[in-house]
């Protein structure tokens, strides 16, 4: 189960980069920030919120574009107290991927006819030939039927075409981000090994047991990713394909 978790976060924060850094080059950074802005402000809002959640005192909060150093536009940041508790890094660090994909969730039962619950489970469980082809043709299926959902005659299919824009680029964390949470990881695998041992010793399982039920509560994210996954898997593609138009377009002009 924690496996399929694993494999999703990792497949949407990859989809995530890739279609922010294609928007990068094709915009500017000037236009990316201002354009995406939606996804910035949800972005640094879930931080707040995860130090909120976690007792985190907060230093500061910043959430328009501003100049950066050597020529980078800085987006937005959250500045909170130093904490080495790996609970508090991983949750702080990770929370915008939980923040977006909820979001998400939401603008769709509100500005589309989609049923975004009958995206197939991302699962790693059953590792056939069958059933990889089975879950990759109801998840094509599913994009299908999405695509054929939307009414883009209407104001609200092309406000739920950018929201999912603003935020699918913005799911993944920052460089600095990512280092909170391997921190957090790394400390909180530490802490379980000491604590299997003197469980091993003490003849006891309560390590298996808290284990377990953290299990189940990240698997219960992965129809929430799986879903954001699939949509964020059309936009790269697409954004793809801009991209590697505007890039052709500059090299023919320049030559």
């Amino acid at each position: 189960m924690v496996i399929s978790f694993l494999a999703a976060c990792l497949v949407v924060l990859a989809l995530s980069r890739l279609i922010s850094r294609w928007l990068v080059f094709i915009l500017g950074n000037r236009w990316y920030a201002w354009l995406l802005w939606p996804g910035v402000f949800i972005h640094e809002i879930s931080h707040l919120l995860g130090a909120i959640i976690t007792f985190t005192p907060v230093k500061g909060i910043s959430l328009l574009p501003k100049a950066g150093r050597a020529g980078q536009v800085e987006l937005g940041s959250v500045t909170h107290e130093a904490t080495s508790n790996p609970f508090k890094l991983i949750i702080i660090s990770f929370f915008p991927l939980i923040g977006g994909t909820v979001i998400l969730w939401l603008i769709t039962y509100w500005l589309t006819g989609i049923q975004a619950a009958a995206v197939p489970q991302f699962s790693l469980i059953d590792g056939s030939v069958n059933s990889w082809l089975s879950y990759f043709s109801q998840w094509f299926s599913f994009m299908a039927a999405a695509v054929k959902s939307l009414n883009l005659a209407d104001w609200s299919g092309w406000l739920f075409l950018y929201l999912v824009l603003v935020l699918g680029a913005h799911l993944a964390p920052s460089n600095q981000d990512l280092t909170y949470t391997v921190a957090g990881v790394t400390i909180f695998a530490l802490l379980a090994v000491i604590l299997s041992v003197i469980d091993w010793l003490a003849s006891q399982n309560f390590t298996i047991i808290l284990l377990t039920l953290l299990a189940k509560a990240l698997n219960m994210l992965v129809p929430f990713l799986s879903y954001i996954m699939a949509w964020l898997f059309m936009l790269a593609v697409i954004i793809g394909l801009v991209a590697l138009v505007v890039r052709l377009n500059r090299q023919t002009f320049w030559q």
